[in-house]
C-alpha cells in the first residue's frame, strides 16, 4: 500500500508541474516537482519494486550535488565522468546526515528520462547501482551544455 501511495504521490506531483523544463540554461534548479528528476525517480522505483527491491527515498539535498555535477560536465569545467566522486559522497553523506555506501551513475546524450533509465538499466555495471540492496536514498541532477547535450549525475546513499 505504502508503494502505491508513493507512486499516485509522484504521479501527481508529476502531473500538476507545468514549469518548462526544456529550458535551455545549464544551471537548472532541481527544486521539487523537477518533472524530469521525479520522472527518473519513478521509474528507478518501479525497477526496483519488479526486482523485489525497497524504494529509495528522494533526497533534494543530494540532487543539488548532483546538479553541481551535471553542471561541471556540461561546462566542461571537469570531464565527463565521475573524477572527483569521493569529494561528492563525502558532502553527499554529510547532506543525508551520515551514511554508508555511495555510488554514482553519469550519463551523456540522453534528452529524456526514458532514455537515461533504459541506458543505465542497460549497462551491467550502472544496473547494479540502481539495484543495490543496501541504497536508501538517492539524488540526481541534469544540465545541458550550450548545444542542447544533456549531462547526468545520479548519486545512491545508504544512510545509518
Amino acid at each position: 500500500m505504502k508503494s502505491f501511495i508513493t507512486i499516485a504521490t509522484l504521479i501527481f506531483l508529476i502531473s500538476c508541474n507545468s514549469s518548462d523544463l526544456s529550458n535551455n540554461q545549464t544551471n537548472q534548479s532541481p527544486l521539487e516537482g523537477d518533472q524530469m528528476v521525479e520522472e527518473v525517480y519513478l521509474l528507478i522505483n518501479q525497477h526496483r519494486q519488479a526486482k523485489g527491491l525497497r524504494e529509495v527515498i528522494l533526497d533534494h539535498s543530494i540532487n543539488e550535488i548532483a546538479l553541481i555535477h551535471a553542471t561541471d560536465m556540461s561546462t566542461q569545467k571537469i570531464a565527463f565522468g565521475h573524477s572527483g566522486f569521493n569529494a561528492r559522497c563525502i558532502q553527499a553523506r554529510e547532506a543525508l546526515g551520515g551514511g554508508n555506501l555511495c555510488l554514482e551513475n553519469v550519463a551523456k546524450g540522453q534528452s529524456t528520462a526514458q532514455e537515461v533509465f533504459r541506458s543505465w538499466a542497460n549497462s551491467s555495471g550502472h544496473r547494479e547501482n540502481l539495484e543495490s540492496t543496501r541504497v536508501t536514498h538517492m539524488g540526481l541532477g541534469y544540465a545541458k551544455d550550450k548545444n542542447g547535450i544533456y549531462y547526468w549525475s545520479q548519486f545512491f546513499l545508504e544512510k545509518n
